[in-house]
């Protein structure tokens, strides 16, 4: 067996290889034959159940590719729901938000809370400093509520100093 035939023979047995394709794809001398090695071949034959396939077909991985992207999505969407939800609620909860009667209602509880902290703090507290006091005026939403009070408390002084 001379050489050209020992490659001729390596290249029909291994035509799994690329090597193969190129050299069907590349050989330009007779176009029947290389149709017919083409379409003989099995990468040719891939490439023909391909275009054969019809495309609404699934297999099991594409399949569950599809319900993956599916949950996918569903997580997707009630997070986003959620969190549009929860952002609502947070909004509702602000000062500037609030009913008049919520306002009101809110600002007695903090009051309430606010005087029971001060006078926890002067009577059973030995070592008293002005940032313990600081930080109980600002804790929360406290600072806030005093500064509506301190706003109440200076119409109503105008409005006494007027009417005088």
């Amino acid at each position: 067996m001379n050489n050209n035939q020992q490659r001729g023979s390596n290249i029909n047995r291994n035509y799994n290889t690329d090597f193969y394709n190129k050299y069907i794809l590349t050989n330009q001398g007779n176009k029947t034959d290389n149709f017919i090695q083409r379409h003989s071949s099995p990468a040719s034959d891939v490439m023909v159940k391909n275009v054969l396939k019809d495309q609404f077909s699934l297999n099991y991985t594409d399949y569950e590719k599809l319900k993956l992207a599916d949950q996918y999505n569903q997580l997707y969407v009630n997070s986003l729901t959620d969190t549009e939800k929860l952002n609502k609620t947070i909004e509702d909860k602000k000062f500037y938000n609030m009913s008049l009667k919520l306002l009101i209602s809110n600002a007695s509880n903090v009051y309430i809370q606010l005087i029971n902290e001060l006078s926890n703090y002067f009577t059973y507290n030995n070592e008293k400093s002005l940032n313990q006091i600081g930080y109980i005026l600002t804790k929360g939403e406290n600072l806030i509520y005093i500064g509506l009070l301190v706003v109440i408390i200076a119409f109503s002084m105008w409005l006494i100093d007027v009417t005088s």
